[in-house]
Order: C-alpha cells, then structure tokens, then sequence
C-alpha cells in the first residue's frame, strides 16, 4: 500500500488496506497510509476520520498529520488549538519539530513550515513517514527538492 501510495495510485492502496481495517491492535501504519491517500485525493472528512483513529493510538508523530489535515479539511481552529499543543510539548526540544512544520504547512504557512522542517533537519528528529503531505504541499517551492537531497533521500 505504501508504495502505491508512493506512485499516486491511492486507490488501489486503500483497496489493498481495506482488509486490514478491522485488526485488532488496529495496524496503525495502515491507517497513516489511508490517511495520506484520503488527503492526496483531497478527501478530507475521510482522511480526518483516519488520523484521528491515527492520532489517538500512535500519539504526537500522528498530531501532525492530524493537524495538516484538519487544517486542510477546514476546521482550522481546531487544527491551530493542536499545534498549540505541540509547540507547549516541544518548548526548548525540538523533537516534534517535523510534526509542528506539518501542521504550518497545512494551515498555509509556509515560512513557519520551512522553519521548522530545518530545525528538525539539523537536530535529526523528522518522521520521515509524516513528512509527505507537508513536502508535497510546500511544492513547487524549488526548496523541497533541495531539503530531500540533504536528507539522501531521491524526489519521488
């Protein structure tokens, strides 16, 4: 699924995490996946559903994507209330630094995004996994290439 996902073909992914839907522990990889596809195909009530699901069992890596996508989805306030969330957990850490810039991006802040994507590039504290709505959003800007080569990793 996660590589469909990675080659835009979001459907056939959601239709390969379809059966997993049910497991009990839930397979929360699964549901970032799902996540990801709902938000691409700018599903939003559907992909806020999943990261909510997300969010609850995977904690503060997962607030971002939560965050991006209830931005995104128009619930701005309450996207705004959890990145507050995040910058109060993070105050002189800067290990969520990947998770906060999620949520800027997502809110449309792109500066503060940047900021943040750099912070958590230098102190080596991103999840990789949550990054991609982030990057994608941030795009065209010729940055993000640049930010993934620094990484090692190859522009998908």
């Amino acid at each position: 699924a996660r590589a469909l996902l990675a080659n835009g073909r979001c459907d056939e992914a959601l239709a390969q995490l379809a059966p997993l839907r049910h497991l009990q522990p839930p397979l929360l990889r699964a549901s970032g996946i799902a996540t990801q596809c709902y938000a691409s195909k700018g599903m939003w009530t559907d992909a806020i559903a999943e990261a909510t699901r997300n969010a609850t069992k995977g904690g503060q890596p997962a607030q971002g994507v939560l965050g991006f996508v209830l931005a995104r989805g128009g619930r701005t306030k309450e996207a705004q209330h959890l990145l507050q969330s995040l910058l109060g957990h993070s105050r002189g850490h800067g290990e969520l630094a990947g998770e906060i810039a999620t949520v800027y991006a997502g809110l449309g802040d792109k500066p503060k995004a940047w900021v943040w994507l750099e912070q958590g590039r230098d102190n080596h504290t991103l999840v990789l996994d949550h990054l991609s709505l982030a990057l994608d959003r941030l795009r065209p800007d010729p940055r993000v290439d640049a930010f993934l080569r620094q990484l090692g990793l190859q522009n998908r």
